[in-house]
């Protein structure tokens, strides 16, 4: 269980993206993430949102990874064997 916090942690550190670009694309989404912690915060990039529950209300925005952070997700998911652990922990 505490690799797998690692890893969404670790997925948030690198996942600020810089702001669009003037057409507004973005690199392809070749690693989707959908992660739930607390009552509303949510990491969404199946739909390239990000959601931030706070004190006066919940804060919503766009949101993507990079190609480089994508790789960067993907060497550390490989690091830990994340795809050779079981389904239920």
């Amino acid at each position: 269980m505490k690799t797998i916090s690692v890893l969404f942690t670790s997925a948030l550190l690198v996942s600020c993206s810089p702001a669009p670009t003037e057409n507004n694309e973005h690199d392809n989404q070749f690693i989707q993430i959908f992660y739930h912690s607390g009552l509303y915060d949510e990491l969404d990039t199946f739909h390239g949102t990000y959601q931030k529950d706070l004190i006066p209300g919940m804060a919503k925005t766009t949101m993507w990874l990079t190609t480089r952070e994508q790789e960067i997700i993907l060497d550390k998911v490989e690091r830990c064997n994340f795809f050779s652990l079981p389904d239920t922990i």
